[in-house]
């Protein structure tokens, strides 16, 4: 499986989650932002905000946690790593972030906390998401 095709899997699980709490109606996969992250899944309603990072590989996931912008946390309200079935253990996800696994469908196994949002990390990724939509 590549990261494209876990990142389409990713877009669709927040399209049609049945669990409320992550169900967006607007999801946009691997968007470069002006805010120095690039989200493999976003997505966002009227209430809430959602991302998704996408793993593939271990050293992938090792990298992920030394980037600045995961210091600043908070780019979205529920934040998830998704990774093939097994990958990582709910002891390797960081304090507030969800896991989802990928085998047969996505697998919710570690909930994430609800998390205010850093407003200026946020919007910055709001409008980068206008601006591809211009």
């Amino acid at each position: 499986m590549t990261h494209s095709e876990l990142c389409q899997i990713g877009v669709k699980w927040l399209w049609k989650t049945q669990n409320s709490n992550y169900n967006c109606g607007n999801v946009i996969s691997e968007l470069v932002t002006i805010a120095g992250e690039t989200p493999d899944v976003f997505g966002f309603n009227s209430y809430k905000t959602v991302l998704i990072e996408v793993k593939i590989s271990r050293s992938d996931f090792n990298r992920d946690k030394k980037k600045p912008h995961r210091a600043l946390n908070a780019s979205a309200n529920y934040q998830f790593y998704l990774c093939p079935e097994g990958l990582l253990t709910p002891e390797d996800i960081p304090d507030k972030w969800g896991l989802l696994w990928y085998g047969e469908k996505v697998t919710l196994i570690k909930e994430p906390e609800w998390i205010p949002l850093n407003y200026p990390l946020a919007y910055k990724i709001l409008y980068s998401l206008y601006r591809r939509a211009r």
